[in-house]
């Protein structure tokens, strides 16, 4: 014995001491000897596999000889070896499995609580230590870890009809990590799921009931809503119920293929029992960004359903039917939801409800289902992008009873919404498909105006509507919601738009005379009424003028006496004052466009004219260069011809060069004529700029010719009257220049 202990391998002598002596069936192992153990296999990983493939030795030779608490000890040896040595899981992994396979086939010890509760720690930490990269190509790996798995929920199912273990074992599997991505292994989530609901359902049978009957009444359903809210508060937590914990594991997660794979057997559940307590129990726990794949997976059952509709095939409107009332059920539940694509599910829904038009019972939960949507807003812009996308539709439809679903579906939305949401905008398009409820459309309305042309298409909306006390409501419901914007504009649209007597008319005005606060606009738009008449400008203008308003009174008169009511609306929604009104009376002709007599008596009561003042200028006009004919014609009548005036449309350099030139020939004929240049400042100028203008009076010299203008107490140019004698004098004699300023032409007339 002495021989064959001292030639005995140091790893299995060290195994072997840390088995306590005697057949006891709760033995432990020896806790020093176990220490050293794992640090021995820890440090030289090469041994781990020796230890591995001895311990499988030794425990064939243990469950020979039914030594129940060695197979005890071996197991928690294997849980404390992978729970220290999970760097090299890939090593031993295997014989492991193989081990704990032989104890599983072991009828003589399979029924044993307390090994197989052993075992299942073994196999949790295993599978807490798994990755998809020690199993990922690893076919041999996967086919034992299904083998010893389905094996282990029969054993524990059948034999030892143990739920708690069950659910345990549930809980191991859950915490391996990529099991869902696995196309062996993904199939153990939706079988663990299905086990834990069904315990759950067993425990508390509140979960088992169909709660999608047809409701009671108010009463009783508040009464069982209180009596059921009792019930689920007394669900226990996670904490003290394996079956909580279990669907805790596969549904509080934020791996996205796990949680598929959960929700789907969820549904799947939901639709042999439709429960919506437990729906809500589950979407609890599920993260709050990750809620809204629940309302996804339902709508795509519902969606199957259309898809099967179109193909031919044999749908399950029950099924259909069973998905809309759980979505409904969980929008208007107390469970948030974040991040749901609110048009892309009406849209599938509408979808399904044009197909089966023919089933009134599914295009009416369908309906349900569109407003339960709108039950809770998402984002600012939900219910009118809900009711946009609808309108839409309802164009696009061409089959009347598809667009009285639609007209139904958006009334079904409008009914339920209390708050203003809509703007004026989406007012004026709904009406037309809801003339019934435009009071109640009115209402929902938001205050805000987008500009002048929305309040256009509001009063055109108005007078669209055929019954009159509709109108009357209507008008009424606008001034009381828009009273500091709508008064101005509803003048201005009435005016313009108006050419007979129409209700709306009259509407508008007894509402203005209560607006303004002015007793007798009112009786007189009573009177006006009953004959038929329509207000003057000058009667308007009257009671505009006594408005208590001040503000509105202004503007109002403003608008009256506009020419034709050229006022935009967007300055009547403000508080600015309304720029000066074009007035009847004709433009007053410029300065160009008058007689040369009366061009210069106006010249002269001017101190300064501009370009703008003169249509002939230089810059405007472009009249013909002169020729030498012209010039001695010029000479010889003093005077210039008045279809060739002697202005050139060059520039100042080359028009005074041209000159020269010219009065050069001139001197040949007309020799004896004393020629001399004036000197710019005598002249007038002609046709400049009002640049030009401040360029020359920061550049004059002391002999230019100033003088102050007492209006207006600046420095101006005396205008110089028009003198048809003056001549053209030669610029090549010698004048002295004391202006600095640039070259200008200067005219004579």
């Amino acid at each position: 014995m002495q021989l064959g202990h001292i030639f005995t391998p140091k790893h299995q002598k060290l195994v072997n001491q840390c088995y306590p002596s005697g057949r006891a069936p709760d033995k432990k192992p020896k806790s020093s000897e176990t220490s050293y153990l794992i640090y021995y296999v820890n440090s030289r990983s090469s041994k781990l596999e020796k230890v591995s493939n001895y311990l499988i030795k030794r425990t064939n030779t243990d469950l020979s000889r039914r030594r129940v608490g060695n197979v005890c000890v071996t197991l928690e040896l294997m849980a404390k070896i992978v729970d220290h040595c999970k760097e090299n899981l890939n090593v031993f992994v295997k014989e492991f499995l193989t081990l704990m396979n032989m104890v599983l086939t072991n009828n003589s010890i399979n029924n044993d609580v307390t090994v197989i509760e052993l075992l299942e720690i073994t196999f949790g930490t295993i599978c807490r230590n798994l990755d998809g990269a020690y199993y990922g190509g690893d076919t041999e790996f996967i086919k034992m870890f299904k083998s010893f798995v389905d094996l282990l929920f029969e054993v524990v199912s059948k034999r030892l009809n143990n739920d708690d273990l069950m659910l345990k074992v549930c809980i191991d599997i859950s915490t391996i990590i990529g099991i869902a991505s696995d196309p062996q292994l993904n199939y153990l989530v939706p079988k663990c799921v299905e086990t834990a609901i069904d315990q759950l359902q067993a425990r508390y049978p509140q979960f088992k009931e169909n709660s999608l009957l047809e409701q009671p009444s108010l009463t009783k359903r508040l009464s069982k809503t209180q009596t059921r809210a009792q019930e689920v508060l007394e669900i226990p937590t996670a904490d003290n119920d394996l079956c909580v914990a279990t669907l805790h594991n596969y549904f509080n997660t934020t791996e996205t293929d796990k949680l598929n794979l959960s929700i789907r057997s969820l549904i799947k559940k939901l639709q042999s029992t439709p429960n919506k307590e437990l729906l809500e129990f589950i979407s609890n726990d599920i993260p709050v960004q990750l809620r809204y794949i629940v309302v996804l997976l339902l709508t795509r059952q519902v969606s199957n359903y259309e898809r099967n509709q179109v193909s031919g095939s044999q749908g399950n409107p029950d099924g259909a039917l069973n998905s809309l009332k759980l979505i409904s059920c969980l929008l208007v539940s107390k469970i948030s939801i974040v991040g749901l694509s609110v048009l892309d599910i009406m849209r599938k829904v509408l979808a399904v409800q044009l197909k089966s038009k023919e089933s009134m019972p599914l295009v009416h939960q369908c309906r349900v289902t569109i407003k339960d949507l709108n039950n809770k807003i998402y984002y600012s812009e939900q219910t009118s992008d809900m009711l946009y996308d609808l309108v839409v539709k309802i164009k696009n439809v061409q089959n009347e009873v598809e667009k009285r679903i639609l007209v139904d579906d958006m009334k079904y939305i409008v009914d339920d919404i209390s708050q203003p949401v809509i703007n004026v905008d989406l007012l004026t398009e709904l009406v037309p498909f809801m003339k019934g409820s435009v009071i109640q459309l009115l209402n929902i309305t938001e205050e805000h105006i987008s500009g002048g042309s929305t309040l256009s298409r509001l009063f055109q909306m108005v007078r669209d509507i055929e019954d009159r006390n509709l109108q009357s409501k209507a008008m009424s419901i606008i001034f009381d919601k828009y009273k500091k914007i709508i008064l101005l504009p509803g003048l201005n649209y009435f005016q313009m738009n108006i050419k007979e007597p129409e209700y709306t008319y009259y509407l508008y005005h007894f509402n203005a005379a209560k607006t303004l606060g002015v007793t007798s606009y009112y009786s007189e738009t009573q009177q006006k009424l009953d004959n038929g008449e329509l207000f003057t400008k000058e009667e308007l203008m009257k009671y505009y003028k006594n408005a208590n308003n001040t503000q509105f009174g202004e503007k109002g008169m403003q608008i009256l006496m506009s020419y034709d009511n050229q006022i935009s609306n967007s300055d009547l929604l403000n508080d600015r004052p309304l720029s000066p009104v074009f007035s009847s009376k004709p433009l007053s002709s410029p300065m160009g466009l008058i007689s040369p007599q009366a061009q210069t008596n106006t010249q002269l009561n001017q101190p300064m004219r501009f370009v703008s003042d003169d249509v002939h200028s230089w810059k405007v006009s472009r009249p013909s260069i002169p020729k030498v004919s012209d010039l001695k014609k010029a000479m010889k009548n003093g005077s210039s011809t008045k279809n060739k005036p002697l202005r050139g449309s060059q520039s100042v350099k080359s028009r005074v060069t041209n000159i020269t030139f010219l009065l050069s020939e001139l001197r040949s004929t007309t020799a004896g004529d004393d020629s001399h240049i004036i000197d710019p400042d005598e002249e007038e100028v002609v046709g400049i700029d009002k640049m030009e203008i401040a360029r020359s009076l920061s550049g004059r010299g002391r002999n230019s010719v100033v003088v102050e203008d007492v209006s207006t107490n600046r420095a101006s140019f005396v205008p110089a009257t028009v003198n048809e004698d003056d001549e053209f004098r030669d610029a090549v004699e010698d004048v002295e220049a004391y202006s600095t300023s640039r070259g200008k032409i200067f005219a004579n007339y």
